[in-house]
């Protein structure tokens, strides 16, 4: 990290486990009340968010009402309460990511891209299915656009990918129809990887006609990511 960087993840790494990060966000992001951006507040609290199931009812109130939740009292009651069912649940939603070739990656795990360490409020999860390598490459480019494009915009959309896969870069693009499928299509055709930034859960196939394309992405190689929890509540 050079002088000018800013450090966004200040804390110990070495100390904590991404395992244990990545179960307990599981479990609390089954609280009815509980978003991405109240998730964050805790984590800032505690890392590895293991500290929530421990801290005080007093603490947990007054950190829930600071992320903003509109009942505090329901949200921290249902933790405390529920401990043991919401870490079965994060369990068996685990099992069931394996089974569906889909890595959950946190800010714990070396494999999280270090390219988003660098932006301003950073993600601090992504589900991902695909070469989870392939978000860390450094030549990535994204081609995006319109979904009610012309035919000539199509057609420079599919000149533009070809000519950047020509030269060696991985095309990014968020699978929706129009300029977005088009440059992952003219990435596959002409042997480029690719990834897709998806805006639904990763387990659900939108827009319908993007099946194929999902699969042949990931079969040749490329990858698709989704930072919302979208992917446990589809």
């Amino acid at each position: 990290m050079s002088e000018n960087q800013i450090d966004l993840f200040p804390h110990p790494k070495s100390s904590l486990s991404p395992e244990t990060q990545r179960l307990n966000l599981l479990a609390l992001a089954r609280v009815r009340g509980i978003g991405e951006a109240s998730l964050k507040v805790f984590l800032k609290k505690f890392p590895d968010l293991q500290g929530v199931w421990d801290t005080s009812p007093e603490e947990l109130h007054r950190i829930s009402t600071e992320a903003g939740l509109r009942l505090p009292e329901v949200v921290f009651k249902d933790v405390l309460a529920n401990r043991a069912k919401l870490e079965e649940g994060a369990k068996n939603q685990l099992a069931s990511f394996a089974r569906q070739g889909i890595q959950f990656l946190t800010d714990l795990d070396d494999t999280f891209p270090h390219q988003l360490r660098d932006i301003e409020d950073p993600p601090r999860w992504l589900f991902v299915q695909g070469d989870v390598k392939l978000l860390c490459a450094p030549n990535l480019i994204a081609v995006v656009g319109t979904r009610e494009a012309s035919t000539r915009g199509m057609k420079r959309a599919r000149e533009l990918t070809q000519w950047l896969a020509e030269h060696g870069l991985i095309i990014v693009s968020g699978l929706a129809e129009g300029i977005d499928q088009a440059a992952h299509e003219a990435a596959l055709d002409f042997d480029a990887r690719t990834i897709a930034v998806l805006g639904t859960g990763i387990s659900v196939v939108f827009p319908a006609s993007t099946g194929h394309l999902r699969r042949q992405i990931i079969e040749d190689g490329g990858a698709m990511a989704l930072v919302p929890f979208d992917v446990i509540r589809s």
